[in-house]
């Protein structure tokens, strides 16, 4: 018998897009605006929690962002199915904020919003 090196499920942020890597190795591009960060996997391992900037939408916070920029424009948290045959959905829009994934969704910082 060959032992079989185990590979955890990953999410990972390249050039803006979210990827899933399954226990396999293989990538799964899950979004394509260029727009995406901070991505983790849900807990059930089937959905992927990540942020988006929104540049067409800046809320003012009196903090200069992260590019220098006068508002925050990294202020929209979305879910998206790992294996990449629905949309990603958003489901919260607010200014940028500290966030945690576990048994739970747990926000910190996050205004919410009514979303389309």
């Amino acid at each position: 018998m060959v032992p079989v090196e185990a590979v955890a499920q990953a999410v990972e942020a390249r050039d803006g897009n979210i990827f899933f890597i399954s226990r396999d190795g293989s990538r799964k591009q899950l979004t394509m605006l260029g727009l995406d960060s901070q991505p983790n996997l849900w807990s059930d391992g089937n959905r992927v929690v990540f942020v988006r900037r929104t540049p067409d939408l800046k809320i003012e916070t009196g903090v200069p962002g992260p590019r220098g920029e006068c508002c925050q424009i990294d202020n929209e948290l979305w879910i998206a199915d790992v294996t990449g045959a629905k949309q990603p959905k958003r489901i919260l829009r607010g200014h940028a904020g500290i966030y945690k994934i576990g048994p739970d969704l747990v926000l910190g910082d996050f205004n919410r919003h009514n979303s389309p």
